[in-house]
């Protein structure tokens, strides 16, 4: 094969052999960019795409005995001149998956890069057309106010005009699912950057009291840099722990809980992680997503709802803890569901509806 030219094969094996899994891969790659400046685009291109194929065959390439034969049966699998693995062997823990999806649909699902999603600020839809015809960048409607776009489009202008922003289709779906009434107020209370509020505060016109909060200081100020940008109102800012004992004032009527979880949802855009996750990792952000969950209980109003949020596909982080808050919480079970886009073009996000009684 062209691209696996016996100079390409060593330098892929010699960056997969220094990646640690202790950090995204994307951010890896690039400072290596940085320190081999005598690579071309085009080979960095093929180098990332090459160690993706290795990450996209998890645990299937295990039989091959050296690196640089692995990644030959990556690239042929991916040419499909050599058989597709079984989706259990790329993954073999089949029963940490919530039964709730399809496994083998799944892990497929993880064998190609997903397209780029905008979401268009109210009152920005022309200019974004406009640029994306001039430049005869191809898109497709999804809805009102998001487009896909494919993975490697070039719109770097229409993000730092604050046109739009990049939100993948299932975290639509799932801000989609928070149902806002006038003067409600509301809290996203592990709010990172600010996606789902962001997206909310562009979707309603009608008046709503919005509070966001995180423990990490510049991530906050990220979300309020990013408010500003579109033109949104700034929300309210809460620098807090939700590990922490604390007490805000207000009562909400909607919590929305984006809590920290395995990111296996995810996998489809960082693939290292099929090999790089640590099984015992399932515990941990279960037992953590409900301490988090129970403090932040104490400020929901009765009648208020929970939106509680993952990008995991493991049951023990969703259902399993959805059960557990209704048994322990006083909570009232209304919907909940796994959010992914047709043939497996989005993460793959959970999102649960909750009444408290």
């Amino acid at each position: 094969m062209e691209i696996l030219k016996p100079f390409r094969l060593a330098v892929v094996a010699d960056i997969l052999s220094n990646y640690k899994y202790d950090q995204p891969f994307q951010y890896y790659f690039t400072n290596l960019c940085k320190q081999n400046r005598s690579w071309g685009s085009k080979d960095r291109k093929i180098y990332k795409n090459l160690c993706f194929s290795y990450f996209r065959m998890g645990y299937a390439l295990n039989s091959e005995t050296d690196l640089q034969s692995k990644i030959k049966k990556a690239v042929s699998v991916s040419d499909e001149t050599t058989q597709f693995p079984k989706p259990d062997e790329i993954f073999p823990h089949r029963n940490e998956v919530s039964q709730l999806l399809d496994f083998d649909e799944w892990v497929n699902g993880l064998q190609f890069q997903k397209p780029l999603y905008l979401v268009l600020r109210r009152g920005s839809e022309a200019l974004v057309y406009n640029f994306l015809k001039q430049n005869q960048i191809p898109y497709e409607q999804v809805t009102e106010f998001s487009l896909k776009l494919e993975a490697d489009s070039k719109c770097n202008h229409v993000l730092e005009h604050g046109w739009a922003w990049t939100m993948d289709f299932a975290s639509q779906k799932v801000a989609d699912g928070v149902e806002v009434e006038e003067d409600d107020v509301i809290w996203d209370a592990c709010s990172g950057a600010g996606g789902k509020s962001i997206y909310i505060s562009n979707k309603y016109i009608k008046p709503f009291l919005l509070t966001c909060s995180d423990k990490r200081f510049t991530i906050l100020e990220n979300l309020k840099a990013r408010f500003k940008s579109l033109g949104l109102k700034v929300p309210q800012i809460e620098l807090c722990d939700l590990l922490e004992v604390f007490q805000l004032k207000t009562k909400y009527d909607k919590i929305i809980l984006d809590v920290p979880c395995s990111g296996s949802g995810t996998w489809g855009r960082s693939p290292e992680n099929i090999l790089g996750f640590e099984l015992s990792k399932i515990d941990y952000f279960s037992k953590l997503q409900l301490k988090i969950a129970g403090n932040a209980l104490k400020n929901l109003k009765t009648d208020g709802k929970l939106y509680y949020m993952t990008c995991s596909v493991f049951a023990s982080e969703n259902e399993k803890n959805v059960d557990y808050l209704v048994n322990n919480h006083g909570l009232r079970l209304e919907s909940m569901q796994y959010t992914v886009a047709p043939n497996n073009e989005s993460d793959t996000l959970f999102i649960a509806v909750l009444t408290k009684l």
